[in-house]
């Protein structure tokens, strides 16, 4: 009989792997990639902006050097929220 044993994570380990999950529980990163879809985009940024802060950590956006306005829309702010 074959048996696999699977050592046991060290005390440490499992202290680091608990705070790194008590720092960022439930929070979403949001990477949107977008190529010439500006009227999509703003509907799409507009809904993850309403999240709660609690639960969005950060908003990418990368641009696929679109050609219809993108660029300069996000440039300026685009649809970023203060607050």
């Amino acid at each position: 009989m074959n048996e696999t044993l699977i050592p046991e994570p060290a005390p440490q380990a499992d202290m680091q792997q608990a705070n790194m999950q008590q720092a960022g529980a439930g929070r979403l990163v949001a990477v949107v990639v977008t190529y010439n879809r500006l009227e999509k985009l703003k509907v799409t940024l507009a809904r993850l902006l309403e999240s709660p802060a609690e639960d969005l950590a950060a908003l990418v956006v990368v641009d696929n050097a679109s050609n219809d306005g993108t660029g300069d829309w996000l440039a300026v702010g685009g649809g970023a929220s203060a607050g």
